[in-house]
């Protein structure tokens, strides 16, 4: 009898023995190994399938907008402001001076973007300007830009009334040279906002001009289709 008893305790130890033992590796398992998956230094995944091979796959980024990732026509030590950079020459020239993005601060000239270039001047308190850049939101086949002509509003105002919008084209603030070349090339209603000016640049330099009113998205794209 006692060896009996002595024969079923040996058993049971040696059954929890092995339990605490199957317990310990998976704990220092999980300190190595939680979900499956090894991050490699270069950010990559590496997870374990249900067959047992493995697979890698790319670690998730985030895309800089296009806007935002440097203009190629630019030189690389090309310096921006707050509010834009101009040269002070007047008429045509308007197109080379310097802009910045309210977004990213890149520089950019409407002369190197793709034409045609349709070029919106506005401000943020302006209701009609508010509603010709939801027309503009329809363009195709265009490059927008929409130019904020006030003084009195800043970088920050003018990317928040963009974003909350969800305007994601162009948007920079005109220096005042620039405002002066403006009112030259064309009259004094392209930097009064409620008239809603738009400006096509077609790609050998040329401009269609228009005020007075809202246009629509096909009116714009017709004007551009005149270049």
């Amino acid at each position: 009898m006692h060896d009996e008893r002595d024969l079923t305790r040996r058993r049971t130890l040696i059954g929890a023995g092995a339990t605490s033992a199957s317990l310990l590796a998976g704990c220092l398992g999980r300190g190595e190994e939680s979900t499956g998956e090894d991050r490699t230094t270069d950010g990559t995944e590496t997870a374990t399938t249900g067959d047992g091979t493995s697979a890698t796959t790319a670690a998730p980024t985030t895309e800089t907008p296009l806007e935002c990732r440097g203009d190629p026509t630019l030189p690389a030590d090309a310096e921006s402001a707050e509010n834009g950079a101009a040269d002070g020459s007047t008429d045509a020239d308007w197109q080379e001076m310097e802009l910045t993005s309210v977004r990213c601060a890149d520089p950019f000239t409407i002369g190197s973007l793709d034409p045609p270039v349709v070029v919106e001047t506005f401000a943020v308190w302006c209701p009609t300007c508010s509603a010709q850049q939801q027309n503009m939101r329809d363009l195709e086949g265009v490059t927008r830009v929409s130019l904020n002509v006030d003084p009195n509003e800043s970088r920050d105002i003018v990317r928040e009334h963009a974003a909350g919008n969800g305007f994601d084209w162009r948007y920079a603030i005109a220096p005042e040279p620039m405002t002066s070349a403006l009112i030259d090339a064309f009259d004094g209603a392209i930097v009064h906002p409620p008239s809603t000016p738009i400006v096509v640049v077609c790609a050998d330099g040329s401009t269609i001009y228009r005020s007075g009113s809202l246009k629509s998205a096909d009116e714009i794209e017709s004007l551009a289709a005149e270049c």
